[in-house]
C-alpha cells in the first residue's frame, strides 16, 4: 500500500512538471483522491503560481493558501484534517511557488466544508448498477482560484465499473485544459463504483411480507374452520 502511494505521488510530480509552463496569473491545479468504500479517505492537492502574484495577493490566491500559517484555516474543518503541507519552488521554473497539501476526510461528500474547496460539490448515490460518484467543479471555483489547468485522479479501494474519465485499474483520471475552463462550463467527473449494498425492490419486500403473514394466519384459519365444523355437528345431534 505504501509503495503504491509513493508511486502515485511520483506520477503526480511528473505530471506537474510536464504541464508547468504557465502564463502569469494562472494556477495549475492537481488533485488526487484516495477513497475507501465507506466514503472516507485522503485528498492530495498540488498547485503552483507565480511567486510575484502570490506576494501581490498576500499569499492567498482565491481560496488557495501559499503559507503554512494560513493552511489550517483553509484545509481543516469538522470533516477534514491536514496530514501534510509543503512549500517548494517548481523544479522547472524557480519563479513558481508549488504547494503540496494532503488532508484526511471522514466523508468525501463533505469536502466542500474546507474553506479551500467551497465550490467543489461531491455526491455519492447508491443505485441498482452501483455507487455513482459525481464530483462537480463549477466555473466559480476555477475563476476564483485563477485555475488554467485541472487534473484529477480518483483511486477507489474497490472496483471501478464505468466513468466519463479514463479508467486504469482502480484509478480514474480527468483533465481539463485552459480552453475548456475558459468556456465557463460546469465540469462533472463521474464514476460508477462497485457497491457492497444489496438493493431490493419494494414489491419483492411486500411479497415477502404478505407471504410471512399468510404463513402465520394459515394454521389459525384451519383451526377455526375445524372448531366451527365440530360445533355445528354437535348442534345437529
Amino acid at each position: 500500500m505504501l509503495i503504491r502511494k509513493k508511486i502515485i505521488a511520483q506520477i503526480f510530480i511528473a505530471i506537474i512538471c510536464l504541464f508547468t509552463p504557465m502564463i502569469a496569473g494562472a494556477v495549475s491545479f492537481v488533485q488526487i483522491i484516495t477513497m475507501e468504500k465507506d466514503g472516507s479517505g485522503i485528498i492530495k492537492l498540488i498547485y503552483s503560481e507565480k511567486e510575484s502574484l502570490v506576494k501581490e495577493k498576500n499569499f492567498v490566491v482565491g481560496n488557495l493558501p501559499f503559507t503554512k500559517e494560513k493552511s489550517a484555516e483553509y484545509f481543516n474543518s469538522s470533516n477534514t484534517s491536514i496530514r501534510l503541507f509543503e512549500i517548494s519552488k517548481d523544479p522547472k521554473d524557480n519563479t513558481l511557488i508549488q504547494i503540496t497539501a494532503s488532508m484526511n476526510f471522514k466523508d468525501i461528500s463533505s469536502i466542500n466544508e474546507m474553506k479551500a474547496l467551497p465550490d467543489a460539490k461531491v455526491s455519492i448515490t447508491e443505485t441498482d448498477t452501483g455507487k455513482v460518484f459525481v464530483y462537480t467543479i463549477t466555473p466559480e471555483f476555477t475563476k476564483s482560484n485563477s485555475i488554467s489547468y485541472l487534473f484529477t485522479i480518483l483511486t477507489y479501494n474497490g472496483v471501478v465499473k464505468s466513468s466519463n474519465g479514463k479508467i486504469e485499474g482502480k484509478n480514474v483520471q480527468w483533465s481539463r485544459s485552459k480552453e475548456y475552463i475558459d468556456a465557463k462550463k460546469v465540469m462533472d467527473f463521474i464514476a460508477t463504483l462497485e457497491s457492497d449494498v444489496k438493493t431490493t425492490s419494494k414489491d419483492s419486500g411486500n411479497k415477502e411480507k404478505s407471504c410471512g403473514l399468510f404463513g402465520v394466519e394459515l394454521p389459525l384459519i384451519i383451526f377455526l374452520g375445524f372448531a366451527f365444523t365440530k360445533l355445528a355437528n354437535r348442534k345437529k345431534v
